[in-house]
């Protein structure tokens, strides 16, 4: 999913590796992977960003229940709120 847009927003030929796929590069390997898919930093940060802003803000996520991640994070402070409150009327 992240491939297909960071194809479709300028990010040039992305390729996520999987987690214990044994694929491990080293540090300067790396350098030279990120120099691959974005021009310059600024143009690295300005992307990771905008994925970053698509992701916790646009994009629902099932295991959420259909919100997204900022939306999840206001509900789950807004009810810790609330049993606060609740917690308080009760022990008076």
């Amino acid at each position: 999913m992240a491939n297909s847009w960071l194809l479709g927003n300028r990010a040039g030929n992305w390729m996520m590796r999987c987690p214990g796929s044994g694929d491990t590069p080293a540090p300067a390997s790396k350098a030279r992977e990120l120099h691959d898919w974005f021009a310059t930093l600024a143009e690295a940060k300005e992307d990771i960003e905008a994925w970053r802003r698509e992701y916790n803000d646009s994009r629902p996520h099932r295991a959420l229940g259909e919100r997204t991640p900022n939306e999840f994070a206001k509900e789950s402070a807004a009810s810790h709120v609330l049993l606060r409150q609740q917690r308080a009327e009760n022990s008076l």
